[in-house]
């Protein structure tokens, strides 16, 4: 062990390993965003899916880390990770390419994208949680921070561009077709860990071994128990309860309050957009530094239980926000009129989003200048 300075700021792409590894999954960030948009473009349009076919759809995607993502530490942290990962894209490669493999042969019907859509969502949480704990394997403490940066870099660019390029990929060769492509990118990703020399070490041999719900609740513990992961998580939960209620107040605003579907309210698109992009920029740091204290703080072989019990609990606030910012909207429109009514409501789900905000200050997290990081394996 050895001390570094909080920022981190490091040569994380001198490491090959980890160029290996950051090339492969920025492919497969871009592929991701494809099937976001592929998977109910092809549900909607090929096979007629309504509203309540397409929210379950969008809820089989999002469902497995809420459900199975504190089971998935216990026993991501048993298990070698590198695999983990390997297995994981392969999985996910053969469920999408599964699509148009299908409409070759046969028909697909909505069936079938259900479970490519559960499948891909069990294991995009075992590669999830197991990258947490793969990542300081392949880098020194001092270019932990700067791999994370990078890495949020590669997703916030494929969150912007990768909606264009699937547009472009479903008006050229289909839904389907751009589902293949998503698939393939998986292939990038696995390989970008296999190619890798780096040491990937088995959970502790001579660490008793417990049942699931033991080692389930010591990630809990943990979480709840340490005074800056505990603000951290928290925090971040606060976080997206309030930009989840504040996206659906937002669409509201757009369509009733600006009525844009009647061509009015034009001018506030510059303000709209504008708010979006500054609610948003910040996220990359955030989740940049969160990923490097927590992998700073936390021992090896429980990074895996503790990163899954702080998203489940991040990603579960979610689906809540966007009923909240919902309800929200109608209770205030109610009582101010429409477009008051909305704007208020998207004031209110502002300032939950910063509610988190005492308990950061109170953990000190801002003091930390010094961290215990971790040396490259010999």
């Amino acid at each position: 062990m050895r001390s570094g300075t909080l920022p981190g700021v490091g040569r994380a792409l001198a490491v090959p390993d980890f160029r290996r590894f950051w090339a492969g999954e920025t492919i497969s960030m871009f592929g991701d965003q494809v099937a976001v948009f592929a998977l109910p473009t092809y549900a909607i349009l090929a096979l007629g899916a309504g509203d309540v076919e397409t929210g379950i759809l969008r809820a089989m995607s999002t469902v497995a880390y809420p459900v199975l993502g504190l089971f998935v530490g216990a026993h991501v942290d048993r298990i070698r990770k590198g695999p983990v990962l390997i297995v994981a894209d392969v999985v996910r490669c053969l469920a999408f390419l599964s699509i148009p493999a299908v409409v070759v042969l046969s028909s697909v019907g909505l069936a079938q994208l259900y479970v490519v859509a559960l499948v891909a969502s069990v294991f995009a949480v075992y590669f999830d949680v197991a990258s947490q704990s793969y990542l300081p394997q392949l880098l020194p403490g001092r270019e932990l921070a700067d791999g994370n940066a990078k890495l949020e870099l590669s997703s916030s660019v494929a969150a912007v561009a990768g909606p264009a390029l699937a547009g472009l990929l479903v008006g050229w060769i289909g839904a389907a077709g751009a589902m293949a492509v998503n698939g393939v990118s998986f292939l990038a990703s696995a390989l970008g860990v296999g190619t890798g020399r780096c040491p990937d070490p088995p959970a502790a041999a001579d660490r008793e071994r417990r049942p699931f719900y033991a080692e389930i609740t010591e990630g809990v513990r943990i979480v709840a128990g340490h005074r800056v992961i505990r603000a951290l998580t928290v925090a971040a939960g606060l976080r997206n309860l309030g930009m989840a209620a504040r996206s659906t107040a937002l669409l509201l605003f757009l369509y009733h309050g600006l009525g844009l579907g009647a061509a009015a309210g034009v001018p506030a698109l510059p303000g709209t957009v504008a708010l979006v992009v500054v609610g948003s920029i910040w996220l990359p740091i955030w989740n940049a530094n969160v990923s490097t204290l927590r992998q700073s703080l936390v021992p090896r072989h429980l990074l895996g239980r503790v990163q899954a019990t702080a998203r489940s609990f991040n990603l579960a606030t979610i689906p809540v926000g966007a009923l909240l910012g919902g309800f929200a909207a109608h209770v205030l429109s109610g009582m101010l009129g429409e477009h008051v009514g909305i704007s208020w409501a998207l004031c209110g789900c502002g300032a939950v989003a910063v509610t988190g905000l005492p308990m950061l200050l109170a953990s000190r997290v801002h003091t930390l200048r010094e961290l215990p990081v971790r040396e490259q394996p010999a």
